[in-house]
């Protein structure tokens, strides 16, 4: 997971989302190289050092980070995260549906 100040939503990896979780709508997404993805939005229940609690997210599927927590409501500060959140890698740990 990361936390990054430079983004202005919560990006999570696709195939840590169920099916029950997508909106059925999508967005462009503008990534750092300047190119632009088609991607699907989702309410998960994050549970990261970040972010805790039911949030919007936008799914895509080549993420090298499991969740990317940008500056949206309810954020904490990379230099304040909560230490005894979950600092699950590579599950759905940290994305669930409820």
């Amino acid at each position: 997971m990361m936390r990054d100040t430079g983004c202005e939503g919560v990006v999570v990896r696709r195939q840590l989302v169920d099916p029950g979780q997508l909106t059925g709508e999508c967005c462009l997404l503008l990534r750092i190289d300047n190119t632009a993805l088609l991607a699907e939005k989702a309410v998960i229940n994050s549970r990261t050092p970040f972010l805790s609690g039911e949030v919007k997210a936008l799914c895509i599927p080549d993420d090298i980070y499991d969740i990317i927590v940008g500056n949206v409501d309810g954020a904490r500060s990379p230099e304040d995260p909560d230490q005894g959140a979950s600092k699950a890698r590579c599950s759905k740990e940290a994305v669930t549906g409820s």
